[in-house]
């Protein structure tokens, strides 16, 4: 059942959280980073970058985040509606998501290997290991967002007086924001990625 709350999504917040700035610095560097190293992997570009075809998995991989990207946009949705129920099955659903990419990942490397390409027999095959790996960091820090992120929520909304002020609360309502901007700013990441090794090795 949904809480009342006078702080509704269609106001401005009460209070401007700092960290939202900080944030949004913190992800222009991550692009600008992923940006710089996928020059390299254009900019090296040789014959032998067709010895190996992209691992299938990945294919998963991107589903896997788009699913992800949908689930944050409505964590924020259901939050403005005070229905803590789907917050909590949503950001559960966000957790395994992410876990699953990260197995995808592991599975997409050893296929690679199979294939007999290692971090460093071609220079493709580095770029590929470079870039996946360096994303697979950063998921695994939005992983950690999101684990604090369920202890909060569930935390938060054990009964309905905790739910209503947590609802009633812009502060909360910012981190979520937050956290589900960086996910769609590492979702968006490596679909420019997955596009990219999907051009050069098919």
């Amino acid at each position: 059942m949904a809480l009342t709350r006078t702080n509704h999504s269609g106001e401005k917040p009460l209070i401007k959280n700092p960290a939202i700035i900080v944030v949004n610095f913190l992800l222009v560097g991550i692009v600008v980073l992923f940006l710089s190293f996928s020059y390299g992997y254009f900019a090296f570009k040789n014959e032998k970058w067709l010895d190996f075809r992209l691992p299938r998995v990945f294919w998963i991989s991107a589903m896997l985040v788009v699913a992800i990207s949908v689930v944050m946009r409505n964590m924020i949705k259901y939050y403005d509606a005070d229905k803590h129920i789907k917050l909590r099955r949503n950001i559960l659903v966000a957790l395994v998501l992410a876990i699953g990419f990260v197995i995808c990942q592991f599975i997409g490397w050893q296929n690679m290997q199979q294939q007999g390409m290692l971090i460093d027999t071609t220079t493709g095959a580095s770029y590929v290991y470079l870039l996946t790996g360096l994303h697979a960091i950063h998921i695994l820090v939005g992983i950690i967002f999101l684990s604090v992120a369920t202890y909060r929520i569930f935390h938060n909304t054990r009964n309905q007086v905790n739910a209503l002020i947590y609802f009633s609360d812009p502060l909360h309502r910012s981190r979520i924001k937050m956290m589900a901007t960086y996910w769609h700013t590492i979702d968006a990441l490596w679909i420019y990625l997955f596009l990219a090794f999907l051009y050069n090795h098919t």
